[in-house]
Protein backbone atom coordinates (compact mmCIF):
# COMPACT_ATOMS: atom_id res chain seq x y z
CA UNK A 1 0.00 0.00 0.00
CA UNK A 2 1.14 3.49 -0.81
CA UNK A 3 1.35 5.56 2.35
CA UNK A 4 2.92 8.72 0.94
CA UNK A 5 -0.28 10.74 1.22
CA UNK A 6 -3.39 10.53 3.41
CA UNK A 7 -5.79 8.08 1.79
CA UNK A 8 -8.71 5.84 2.62
CA UNK A 9 -7.70 2.25 1.86
CA UNK A 10 -10.16 0.08 -0.11
CA UNK A 11 -9.73 -3.69 0.08
CA UNK A 12 -11.81 -5.94 -2.16
CA UNK A 13 -11.89 -9.70 -2.57
CA UNK A 14 -12.33 -10.15 -6.33
CA UNK A 15 -12.20 -8.23 -9.59
CA UNK A 16 -15.94 -8.64 -10.21
CA UNK A 17 -16.50 -6.17 -7.35
CA UNK A 18 -14.57 -3.38 -9.10
CA UNK A 19 -17.83 -1.58 -9.99
CA UNK A 20 -18.51 -1.12 -6.24
CA UNK A 21 -14.92 -0.06 -5.64
CA UNK A 22 -15.07 2.52 -8.43
CA UNK A 23 -18.28 4.11 -7.13
CA UNK A 24 -16.89 4.28 -3.59
CA UNK A 25 -13.72 5.89 -4.97
CA UNK A 26 -15.84 8.49 -6.79
CA UNK A 27 -17.60 9.38 -3.54
CA UNK A 28 -14.31 9.74 -1.68
CA UNK A 29 -12.90 11.90 -4.47
CA UNK A 30 -16.02 14.11 -4.49
CA UNK A 31 -15.26 14.95 -0.86
CA UNK A 32 -11.66 15.86 -1.73
CA UNK A 33 -9.77 12.88 -0.30
CA UNK A 34 -7.59 10.21 -1.90
CA UNK A 35 -8.07 6.46 -1.90
CA UNK A 36 -6.02 3.38 -2.70
CA UNK A 37 -7.33 -0.02 -3.77
CA UNK A 38 -5.90 -3.44 -2.97
CA UNK A 39 -7.01 -6.98 -3.75
CA UNK A 40 -7.22 -8.95 -0.46
CA UNK A 41 -7.99 -12.59 0.39
CA UNK A 42 -11.65 -13.17 1.28
CA UNK A 43 -10.77 -15.45 4.19
CA UNK A 44 -9.07 -12.67 6.14
CA UNK A 45 -10.76 -9.52 4.82
CA UNK A 46 -11.71 -8.20 8.28
CA UNK A 47 -8.16 -8.56 9.59
CA UNK A 48 -6.62 -7.00 6.48
CA UNK A 49 -9.12 -4.13 6.54
CA UNK A 50 -8.40 -3.32 10.17
CA UNK A 51 -4.65 -3.57 9.49
CA UNK A 52 -5.06 -1.14 6.59
CA UNK A 53 -7.02 1.25 8.80
CA UNK A 54 -4.14 1.21 11.28
CA UNK A 55 -1.61 1.79 8.47
CA UNK A 56 -3.62 4.60 6.85
CA UNK A 57 -2.77 8.17 7.80
CA UNK A 58 -6.50 8.93 8.04
CA UNK A 59 -7.23 5.81 10.11
CA UNK A 60 -10.00 4.44 7.89
CA UNK A 61 -10.27 1.46 5.54
CA UNK A 62 -13.17 -0.07 3.63
CA UNK A 63 -13.60 -3.80 3.03
CA UNK A 64 -15.64 -4.95 0.03
CA UNK A 65 -16.79 -8.54 -0.46
CA UNK A 66 -19.81 -10.27 -2.01
CA UNK A 67 -21.41 -10.47 1.44
CA UNK A 68 -20.97 -6.87 2.60
CA UNK A 69 -19.26 -3.51 2.26
CA UNK A 70 -17.96 -2.19 5.59
CA UNK A 71 -15.87 0.61 7.03
CA UNK A 72 -13.41 0.18 9.89
CA UNK A 73 -11.70 2.85 11.96
CA UNK A 74 -8.38 2.28 13.70
CA UNK A 75 -9.77 3.54 17.03
CA UNK A 76 -12.90 1.36 16.98
CA UNK A 77 -11.12 -1.96 17.32
CA UNK A 78 -10.62 -4.98 15.05
CA UNK A 79 -14.14 -6.41 15.25
CA UNK A 80 -16.13 -3.19 14.91
CA UNK A 81 -17.60 -1.89 11.66
CA UNK A 82 -18.56 1.79 11.74
CA UNK A 83 -20.68 1.56 8.56
CA UNK A 84 -21.96 -1.60 6.88
CA UNK A 85 -24.09 -2.28 3.80
CA UNK A 86 -24.98 -5.45 1.90
CA UNK A 87 -23.87 -5.34 -1.79
CA UNK A 88 -27.01 -6.70 -3.48
CA UNK A 89 -28.77 -3.59 -2.22
CA UNK A 90 -25.81 -1.30 -2.94
CA UNK A 91 -26.61 0.74 -6.04
CA UNK A 92 -24.17 3.05 -7.82
CA UNK A 93 -25.64 6.01 -5.95
CA UNK A 94 -25.36 4.22 -2.60
CA UNK A 95 -21.75 3.30 -3.41
CA UNK A 96 -20.93 6.96 -3.93
CA UNK A 97 -22.71 7.92 -0.72
CA UNK A 98 -20.77 5.20 1.13
CA UNK A 99 -17.51 6.72 -0.17
CA UNK A 100 -18.66 10.24 0.68
CA UNK A 101 -19.56 9.12 4.20
CA UNK A 102 -16.12 7.57 4.68
CA UNK A 103 -14.51 10.87 3.65
CA UNK A 104 -16.94 12.90 5.77
CA UNK A 105 -16.05 10.74 8.76
CA UNK A 106 -12.39 11.72 8.26
CA UNK A 107 -13.33 15.38 7.97
CA UNK A 108 -15.67 15.31 10.99
CA UNK A 109 -18.78 16.23 9.00
CA UNK A 110 -22.28 14.77 9.38
CA UNK A 111 -22.94 11.63 7.33
CA UNK A 112 -25.46 11.30 4.52
CA UNK A 113 -28.27 8.76 5.03
CA UNK A 114 -27.85 5.53 3.04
Amino acid sequence: MNNRYPAIHLLYTEDSLSCYVTQIEYGIEEEGLFSTRTLAPASALNEHTFGSAQASKVGIAIGISKEKVFLMHQKAGPGTCILEKRPPALTKKEGRIFGQNAARLVKGLPLYPL
